[in-house]
């Protein structure tokens, strides 16, 4: 497999691996979990223990997030170019962690925003990038 579009965010990643005229879709979800909600009214939110809660519970799904980004990279082996696409930010900082690796054999062709798509509409986007590009 040559080149392999990702449409990601923070919960899940679809990737579309494209040798030739066929395709090959897998999905990867992050089990990161939610953001940190306190309970108890507006009162409840400022306080110190409900700030350290917040933090400590943002640390652990920033690694969360790195574990995911690292399991997606791990898929990545066979593959010179990428193409990353997404609503969220997930996206750049997928970006950021393939940039870390310096993998001399991945390119990264682009990275766009994009909304909430179907399994077909991804392939169908992916597909039309790289045959584009060609």
């Amino acid at each position: 497999m040559n080149k392999m579009g990702i449409w990601l965010d923070h919960k899940k990643a679809v990737m579309v691996f494209l040798d030739g005229e066929t395709h090959k879709i897998e999905h990867l979800e992050s089990d990161a979990e939610n953001h940190y909600r306190p309970r108890g009214g507006w009162k409840s939110s400022g306080s110190n223990v409900a700030q350290s809660k917040e933090k400590s519970l943002e640390e652990r799904r920033d690694h969360q997030y790195h574990e995911f980004y690292q399991k997606i990279i791990e898929m990545c082996d066979n593959v010179g170019h990428i193409y990353i696409f997404g609503p969220s930010e997930a996206k750049l900082e997928l970006r950021k962690e393939l940039d870390k690796i310096k993998r001399s054999h991945i390119t990264i062709d682009d990275v766009q925003a994009s909304d909430k798509l179907s399994d077909y509409e991804i392939v169908n986007k992916v597909k039309l990038y790289f045959h584009a590009g060609i």
